[in-house]
Formats: structure tokens, C-alpha cells, sequence
């Protein structure tokens, strides 16, 4: 079975998927019982967040590069950098 995602929360219990992401994050805007609503279907399903899409939106970027790959790293680093 795959993960569930927020959208599939979102779909689930019928709110927007904005509505289910400010919900996990107890954004204030969200009222209390639509904040349990969200978290306790989560925790139901064992949700767990897109470690990689909470470092795009928090613009957090963590790169492992191991000694065999350094060359090509430092070549992809540089590029991105210049776009």
C-alpha cells in the first residue's frame, strides 16, 4: 500500500489541500475541530510528511556526495548555481 499524502487527506475528508497542510501545521486560520479532524485521520492512516517536499518549502536542501560522485557533484552544484 502506498504512503497517503495530503491530498489524499484532503480528498478523504473533503477540504482543499491547503486546508489539510495549514491543519498539520496548527495554522491559526484553521479552527480547532477541523485541526483535530485532519490530525486524527492522519494519525489513523499513519501519515507521515514528504521530508523531501518539507525541504523545498522550507528552502532547506541537504546534499550528500560521497568521494566516487565528487567530480560530478561539483559539476551539478555549479550549474544549478547558474541558473
Amino acid at each position: 500500500m502506498a504512503q497517503i499524502t495530503l491530498k489524499d487527506i484532503a480528498k478523504a475528508l473533503n477540504l482543499s489541500p491547503s486546508t489539510v497542510s495549514r491543519a498539520m501545521r496548527d495554522h491559526p486560520a484553521i479552527s480547532k475541530k477541523t485541526r483535530k479532524i485532519v490530525k486524527d485521520y492522519a494519525e489513523a492512516h499513519k501519515y507521515k510528511p514528504n521530508r523531501l517536499a518539507l525541504q523545498l518549502r522550507t528552502n532547506k536542501r541537504r546534499i550528500n556526495i560521497n568521494q566516487t560522485d565528487w567530480h560530478y557533484s561539483c559539476v551539478l552544484i555549479r550549474t544549478t548555481q547558474l541558473v
